[in-house]
């Protein structure tokens, strides 16, 4: 089972599409086409730094930011990239998933 499917039993927002903005520098979850969540990287060496992740106070409680961080690291896994966690949300989605604990490593 892929991690989206283990975000989505775990309750995650339906609806969410999840896109990744290079320019931005920053992974999108929009919602009937709006954008509600972010999170956003920076680049360090050969890794993508996950820096923070911001839900709309109006979005909460919906599930958005689990759909987002899936979505992200399931990305971020299919293009071959390693991460450095600093976000507070991601660290603790890693916790309750740790098949993308992978992604951490050297």
């Amino acid at each position: 089972m892929s991690g989206t499917e283990d975000a989505a039993r775990d309750g995650a927002g339906r609806g969410v599409d999840v896109r990744r903005l290079d320019a931005e520098h920053a992974y999108v979850a929009e919602v009937d086409g709006r954008t509600v969540a972010n999170l956003v990287y920076t680049e360090r060496d050969d890794r993508l730094v996950l820096v923070e992740t911001v839900v709309l106070p109006a979005m909460r409680g919906r599930g958005i930011a689990t759909s987002l961080v899936a979505g992200a690291l399931d990305d971020i896994r299919a293009r071959g990239e390693r991460i450095e966690v600093e976000c507070p949300v991601v660290a603790r989605f890693i916790a309750r998933h740790p098949a993308y604990a992978e992604l951490q490593e050297d």
